[in-house]
């Protein structure tokens, strides 16, 4: 009997790590984004020619930082309504275009104004939605207790 309570504990627990969504984002997105062309400099320690390709380490360091926020971008949008999905497409697509070019800084300034737009209406939205709960279900209970006193009278 506890040997089978195990064997069910142990199958759970491969359950929950079945499903790498975000890791499945990171290395799509990754992938997705192209390496800048090569702008070297070339500097001499020891007598040889030490390559250190400056704007490749940078664009590097960039595309793995996008890649981490757009994956977690993703796993946030899957959650919402596809009413908001074309501007989260907007964004993703502007923010990757913008960084193939020179303009990184504006392409990271477009995405965060694009995701903390989309979060904030995201709330506004959670909040409208329980404050219409909240009144459907007082009105509700007002309307049932009213039509329960009446039949009780009746």
């Amino acid at each position: 009997m506890i040997a089978g309570n195990q064997e069910k504990d142990d199958v759970n627990e491969e359950k929950v790590g079945a499903e790498p969504t975000i890791y499945l984002y990171f290395t799509a997105i990754v992938h997705f984004i192209p390496l800048p062309e090569k702008s070297s400099v070339v500097r001499k320690s020891n007598d040889r020619d030490c390559e250190m390709d400056i704007g490749t380490i940078t664009k590097l360091i960039l595309r793995i930082y996008l890649s981490i926020y757009l994956s977690i971008y993703l796993s946030i949008c899957l959650s919402m309504s596809s009413i908001y999905l074309f501007h989260i497409y907007l964004s993703i697509y502007l923010s990757i275009y913008l960084l193939q070019s020179v303009h990184i800084y504006l392409s990271t300034l477009i995405s965060f104004y694009y995701f903390f737009i989309i979060i904030i209406i995201k709330i506004y939205l959670t909040y409208v939605e329980l404050i219409l709960r909240i009144y459907l279900s007082i009105y509700l209970s007002i309307y049932l207790s009213i039509y329960l006193l009446q039949s009780v009278h009746i």
